[in-house]
C-alpha cells in the first residue's frame, strides 16, 4: 500500500479490535481477530496463552516493569509448560528457512499478569516487530480487555462504530497515532477525531457535526461526493482534500471502512496524512499552519498597532476587526471602562478575588465585531456560545482599564498559542492607548480651562520663546541682544491683543521680540536681565512720542532648562487709569493745601496784624499812665505775635512757595532749618552741591515726600536725629530722610491704618511722578526712607 507500514499496522489493529470488541460470540471473535491480526504483521503464527496460576503469581512478585515487558524466547520448551495455549492461528506459510523467532506481548488484567499474546515469525520479522512494540501492545490490550469483560461478564453489546472509536482514542492516548484520525459513520457524522485533526481543521467534533459533519469541511467542492461516496458505501478509497477554514491545509484521505457481519458498513476510519511521499506524520503540516498563524498575528499585531500609536483617535471598530480576522473568531468584543469608573485593584487579596467583583457594563462604552450578520442575529437568539478568551486591560499598577476577547465558532478548536499572544500583547498596547488617552483628556482640559482662564483674565500674559538658550555667563548687553536676535512671540491672550491694538491674539503669534517691543522703552529689556528675568510688581512706563504716557505693572519669570534661559513668561496688567487718578488725587490734594495756605496768609494772618496793631493802639491811648496795663496788654500782643509766627509756619508748610522759587534743595535745607526749633532733636541736611530738579511736580511731590517723612518721625518714633540728603548721579537722583528712632516694622503696614496714611501718601507721590519708594525699618533701629528718581523719567517728562 501506499502508506506507511505504521499507519497500515494501525489501521489492521482497529480492524481487529472492531471484530474483538463489538460483542457475540468470544471464541469467533477472538479467532477472527487474531486472523486479522496475524495477517496484518505477517506472522507464521499467532496465539493467545494463559499462564498457569503459579507462573501468574510469580509474576506479580516480579517488578512492576515486567508487566509491560515484552518476552523474546529462544525456545519453546519452557513457554509450553508454563502455559495453556487457548486460541491459536497459523497461516499458511511453512517454516522460514532461516529458523524462527518467539515474542510474547505481556496481556494484563486486574492486577496480575494473565497470559501473552504469542507471535512466532522469522527473526527479521521479529526485529520489524520489536521497532513497533508500542503499536504491537495496544492489540494485546485490546484481547486483554475482551478476556476481563467476558469473565466477569459485563461484556455488553458495544456499537461497532463505538468500538471504533475507543481503539482510535486509545491509540491516540498511547502516542500511536502520528496523523489526523476521524472516525466518521456513513452519513458523514464524526463520532471521534484527535487533537492533531482538530489542531489541522480548526473545528471539534461538535464543531464539524453542528456544520453538517465532515463533508461540507471538504474542498475541493467536487472532491465531496467522492468521499460521500466512500463513506455511505463503505468503500476503500485514497483522494487528496484541503481542510480547515482560515488556515487551509492539503493533504492525502484514507477512508478504511469498517463492516458489521451482515458486511454492512457502519462507519469509516478517516486517516489525514501528510502529501509527502511515505509520510504518515503531519509534523510538517503542522509548523508550516503554526508559521503562517503567526505570521498572521505578528501582522495584526502591526496593523493594530499603527492604530494604537497615531496621533488620531483609534477607530476600535477596525481593531476588532483585524483582532477577529487575525484569530479567526466568530465575535469579537471591547469593553472599555470610563476613566471615572477605572477599578483600582487592592493590595491586599487576590486578583481572582477581586475579579469575582460584579462589573456593570452597561455602564461602559463597548465595541462589538461579528464576522458576518448572520452571526450577529445567531448571537441574539442563541443562550451558549462557542470558546471564548478574554484579557484584561490591566496597567502595571493594577488599574483595570477594560477587557478584550474574542468568541470561536461553537465547537470550534479552542484558542491557539498565537490568538493568546495576539490578544495578550494588543491588551498590553491598549492599556497603554487608553493611559495615554485619559493623559491626554486631562491634558485638554486642563489647557482648556487655562485658556479660558487666559482668554478671560483681564491682565495681559504672554510667552516669549528662544530660538537658542541664553548663556548664563554673557554680559547683560549680550543677553539683551541675544533676546532681541532669537526671541519669539509664542502665546499671547486677548488682553495682550486689545493692548497692541489687535483683533485677535493669533496676530501676535511668531513675531520676532524686536517687533514686539518696537518703539518701546528697551531699557525694560535691560532691567529684566539685570534682574536675572525675575521681576515682581515692576512698574513700567511706556511713552510713545506725542502720546500720553501708559503705566504697567508687568511680572515675569525666564524658565531654564539647564543649559540657559530657553524662554520668558510674562503678565502686565496696565494702571494708566489708577495712576492718573492718584496723580488728580495728588494733585487735588495739593490744590486744597494751596487754598489753605492763601487762606492762611490772606485772612488768619492779616486779623492776627490787625489784632496786634490795635493792642499797640490800646495800650498807647488807655495805658500810657498805668504800667500793670501796659504789661497785661504786652502778654496779648505776644500771644499773638506767636499765634502768627504758627500761622506763617504752617502757611509755608501747606504751601511752600521756596520749592518754586528757590528749588527743591534750598526747600529742603529751609525746611531741615525750621524743624531744628524742636527741642531734643539734631537736624542734619547733606547736598551734593550739584543735584536739583526743574520740574514742578517732580520736586513738588519729592518736597511733599520729605516733608511727611520728618513730620511722621517726629510724631511718632521719638528720635534724637534727623537726616536729610539730596544725591544724584548719571542716572538717578536719591531723597533720603533717616532717623534714629522708634523704628516699626513694616510688614504691619495695613491700608485701613489712619498711623499709616503718611506712609501710603508717599507711595502715591513717588508713583505718579515715577520714583520708587523704599522704607527699611525695624523696631528699635530706626526708619530710612529712600525715593529714587531714574533721570529718564524726568527727560521724558522734559521731552
Amino acid at each position: 500500500m501506499d502508506d506507511t507500514e505504521n499507519g497500515a499496522l494501525l489501521r489492521d489493529i482497529i480492524l481487529a479490535t472492531a471484530r474483538l470488541l463489538r460483542g457475540g460470540d468470544l471464541d469467533d471473535s477472538v479467532r477472527r481477530a487474531l486472523e486479522i491480526f496475524g495477517q496484518a504483521v505477517d506472522a507464521e503464527e499467532a496465539a493467545i496463552v494463559e499462564y498457569v496460576p503459579s507462573r501468574a503469581r510469580a509474576a506479580v512478585a516480579t517488578d512492576g516493569a515486567a508487566t509491560d515487558g515484552v518476552v523474546d524466547h529462544s525456545d519453546d520448551a519452557a513457554t509450553d509448560e508454563d502455559a495453556e495455549i487457548l486460541f491459536e492461528w497459523t497461516g499458511g506459510a511453512g517454516p522460514a528457512p532461516d529458523g524462527e523467532a518467539t515474542l510474547t506481548l505481556p496481556i494484563v488484567i486486574g492486577d496480575r499478569m494473565w497470559g501473552g499474546l504469542r507471535l512466532r515469525t522469522a527473526p527479521p520479522r521479529a526485529a520489524w516487530m520489536r521497532r513497533r512494540i508500542g503499536i504491537l501492545q495496544l492489540m494485546a490490550r485490546n484481547f486483554g480487555e475482551a478476556i476481563r469483560r467476558s469473565r466477569s461478564r459485563t461484556m455488553t453489546d458495544t456499537s461497532l462504530p463505538d468500538v471504533v472509536s475507543q481503539v482510535v482514542e486509545h491509540a491516540a492516548g498511547a502516542g500511536q497515532l502520528q496523523g489526523g484520525v476521524a472516525v466518521v459513520d456513513p452519513e458523514g457524522c464524526v463520532l471521534y477525531q484527535n487533537d492533531t485533526l482538530v489542531d489541522i481543521c480548526g473545528w471539534t467534533r461538535v464543531g464539524l457535526n453542528r456544520n453538517g459533519g465532515l463533508i461540507p469541511h471538504v474542498r475541493p467542492v467536487e472532491r465531496r461526493g467522492t468521499v460521500r461516496k466512500a463513506l455511505h458505501d463503505g468503500l476503500d478509497e485514497k483522494v487528496e482534500v484541503t481542510v480547515g477554514s482560515v488556515d487551509p491545509v492539503t493533504l492525502r484521505l484514507r477512508l478504511t471502512p469498517i463492516r458489521d457481519e451482515n458486511d454492512q458498513p457502519v462507519c469509516s476510519v478517516c486517516w489525514f496524512q501528510s502529501t509527502t511521499a511515505n509520510v504518515s506524520t503531519l509534523s510538517n503540516e503542522q509548523q508550516t499552519l503554526r508559521l503562517r498563524r503567526r505570521v498572521r498575528a505578528e501582522r495584526a499585531l502591526v496593523e493594530a498597532s499603527q492604530l494604537l500609536v497615531s496621533s488620531d483617535a483609534c477607530d476600535f471598530d477596525e481593531l476588532l476587526d483585524i483582532v477577529g480576522q487575525a484569530t479567526g473568531a466568530r465575535y469579537a468584543y471591547l469593553v472599555i471602562i470610563t476613566p471615572d469608573d477605572v477599578v483600582g485593584f487592592p493590595q491586599e487579596g487576590s486578583l481572582a478575588e477581586v475579579t469575582r467583583q460584579p462589573i456593570h457594563l452597561d455602564t461602559y462604552r463597548q465595541h462589538e465585531w461579528f464576522s458576518s450578520p448572520e452571526v450577529a442575529e445567531e448571537r441574539d437568539i442563541e443562550d451558549d456560545g462557542g470558546p471564548t478568551f478574554a484579557v484584561p486591560i490591566l496597567s502595571a499598577d493594577d488599574q483595570l482599564f477594560g477587557y478584550l476577547g474574542i468568541e470561536y465558532e461553537i465547537g470550534s478548536a479552542p484558542y491557539r498559542d498565537e490568538d493568546a499572544r495576539v490578544l495578550s500583547v494588543l491588551g498590553d498596547m491598549l492599556c497603554t492607548y487608553l493611559r495615554r488617552q485619559l493623559s491626554e483628556e486631562a491634558l485638554r482640559r486642563s489647557e482648556q480651562r487655562y485658556r479660558y482662564f487666559v482668554d478671560t483674565i483681564a491682565e495681559a500674559i504672554w510667552r516669549i520663546d528662544l530660538k537658542r538658550p541664553i548663556p548664563g555667563d554673557a554680559s547683560v548687553q549680550t543677553q539683551v541682544d541675544h533676546v532681541l536676535e532669537y526671541g519669539v512671540v509664542s502665546e499671547a491672550n486677548a488682553a495682550l491683543a486689545r493692548l497692541f491694538g489687535v483683533s485677535d491674539a493669533s496676530d501676535l503669534i511668531g513675531i520676532p521680540v524686536s517687533r514686539f517691543i518696537e518703539g518701546l522703552n528697551r531699557e525694560f529689556l535691560f532691567e529684566l536681565v539685570e534682574e536675572g528675568f525675575e521681576l515682581r510688581q515692576h512698574e513700567y512706563i511706556v511713552s510713545l512720542d506725542d502720546r500720553p504716557s501708559r503705566y504697567f505693572v508687568v511680572n515675569t519669570v525666564g524658565v531654564d532648562d539647564g543649559n540657559g534661559i530657553e524662554g520668558i513668561w510674562g503678565s502686565g496688567t496696565e494702571v494708566t487709569d489708577r495712576v492718573v487718578l492718584e496723580r488728580r488725587m495728588v494733585e487735588a490734594l495739593e490744590r486744597q493745601q494751596q487754598r489753605f495756605g492763601h487762606d492762611l496768609h490772606d485772612r488768619v494772618s492779616q486779623q492776627l496784624a490787625g489784632t496786634r496793631m490795635l493792642a499797640q493802639n490800646l495800650a498807647a491811648r488807655y495805658f500810657d499812665e498805668d504800667p500793670q496795663g501796659q504789661r497785661e496788654v504786652g502778654k496779648i500782643i505776644d500771644y499773638v505775635q506767636e499765634a502768627a509766627q504758627h500761622v506763617s509756619d504752617l502757611q509755608r508748610g501747606v504751601m511752600p512757595v521756596q520749592v518754586d522759587r528757590d528749588g527743591l534743595a534750598q526747600a529742603l535745607r529751609e525746611l531741615t532749618s525750621r524743624l531744628e526749633r524742636f527741642p531734643d532733636v539734631t537736624c542734619t541736611y547733606v547736598h551734593d552741591g550739584e543735584t536739583d530738579v526743574d520740574d514742578h511736580e517732580v520736586k513738588l511731590q519729592l518736597y511733599r515726600i520729605a516733608q511727611e517723612a520728618a513730620r511722621n518721625a517726629l510724631s511718632h518714633a521719638d528720635p534724637s536725629s534727623l537726616h536729610v540728603e539730596l544725591r544724584g548721579d548719571d542716572t538717578s537722583i536719591v531723597l533720603q530722610v533717616e532717623d534714629d528712632g522708634h523704628g516699626f516694622d513694616p510688614g504691619d503696614i495695613r491700608d485701613e491704618s489712619t498711623s499709616t496714611l503718611g506712609l501710603h501718601s508717599m507711595r502715591y507721590r513717588a508713583h505718579t511722578v515715577g520714583a520708587d519708594l523704599d522704607i527699611d525699618s525695624a523696631e528699635g533701629d530706626g526708619t530710612r526712607i529712600r525715593v529714587t528718581l531714574p533721570r529718564t523719567i524726568l527727560e521724558r517728562r522734559r521731552g
